[in-house]
């Protein structure tokens, strides 16, 4: 597995000022400005994060470039991956133009006419189409898929970075976001499923979960961000979203299990949040879930053989393609070739 150097670096703490007498904040002022200094320490070590963060996602971002230079040689003539990438690049293109003319962004003709097809079974991407809505006005939709192909990987591995850190060191957070936003899954994927690659949700579905077992934040609010998130991803993958419900579940129940009297603590806590997470979630999702199984042109029975895109368990200890270490590794691959001339 490739390694990078570790672009982040550890905060100097200013020395303490030196103790003073009762009742003063050590440097001859009051205790009330002592008060005041400590309350500006936190704030003051923020800033001091900063930096550091800047520099671990500028170096995510330098080998997201490097992984998808093919692409960037003529970004609005080649479309990076193959096969379903110019589905992805469609889908970028129709969202906001059915937005902006008036027609069901979901359900429509211009795709398999002129039966037409219910979209929200296959990958649409709704928010990620919004999202790059103008750079596709600007320069089209290969841009924009090229562009978010090249982000996916360094954002989420940026996520992850700056969760991780409410527990561990910069230097060990970084190393856990780069293998968490470049391992062989995501470069795998990043040949064409899109959904799979920008996964910036699920560390943020992962703190919020802290945010109201752990540390005991409001669940009302705590349950809203979370119902947010929740949306959000659907909007991006809904299979992202039962796996993280599949993950974040079986945590649940294993904390639980060891930690009892914990649990029956926090227990109320959770139940409410995930209330307030699920109406949210269901208010917001409400169309286009009903347009996905209640809406015309939506899919019956099995959507693919039962043999089709099977796992393998011998894959959890051995090198695939996308991995370095595979005699056909198409990681180096990965650099340059799997790029799809648009026109």
């Amino acid at each position: 597995m490739a390694t990078c150097a570790d672009p982040a670096s550890q905060a100097v703490r200013p020395a303490a000022p030196p103790a003073g007498p009762a009742g003063t904040d050590g440097t001859g002022g009051t205790g009330e400005a002592g008060s005041r200094l400590t309350s500006a320490a936190g704030p003051s070590r923020a800033l001091r994060r900063v930096p550091r963060s800047l520099a671990v996602l500028a170096g995510y971002l330098a080998l997201a470039v490097l992984i998808f230079r093919a692409a960037w040689a003529e970004p609005g003539g080649v479309l990076y991956g193959e096969s379903d990438s110019v589905l992805f690049a469609w889908y970028l293109g129709w969202i906001p133009h059915a937005l902006t003319s008036g027609l069901d962004p979901f359900v429509t003709s211009h795709l398999n006419a002129p039966t037409g097809t219910n979209i929200l079974w296959s990958t649409p991407i709704p928010l990620l189409g919004l999202l790059v809505a103008p750079v596709t006005a600007l320069f089209g939709p290969v841009v924009s898929l090229n562009l978010l192909l090249t982000l996916a990987p360094a954002l989420s591995a940026f996520a992850l970075f700056r969760v991780l850190l409410r527990w561990m060191s910069a230097p060990a957070a970084a190393l856990a976001g780069l293998l968490y936003g470049f391992g062989p899954y995501m470069i795998g994927e990043s040949y064409g499923h899109l959904h799979l690659t920008f996964a910036v949700f699920p560390p943020l579905l992962l703190a919020l979960l802290d945010d109201l077992v752990v540390r005991g934040r409001p669940p009302a609010r705590t349950g809203a961000l979370l119902g947010l998130a929740v949306v959000a991803q659907a909007l991006i993958s809904e299979e992202i979203v039962a796996t993280s419900a599949l993950v974040g579940g079986t945590g649940l129940v294993i904390a639980a299990l060891l930690h009892r009297d914990v649990a029956r603590a926090r227990a109320g806590a959770l139940a409410r949040g995930l209330a307030v997470c699920a109406a949210v979630a269901a208010a917001l999702l409400l169309w286009p879930l009903a347009v996905q199984f209640l809406g015309p042109l939506r899919v019956h029975g099995n959507i693919q053989p039962h043999n089709v895109a099977v796992s393998d368990l011998l894959t959890f200890v051995t090198p695939t393609p996308p991995s370095l270490s595979h005699p056909t590794s198409r990681c180096g691959t990965a650099r340059g070739s799997p790029a799809t001339r648009w026109r």
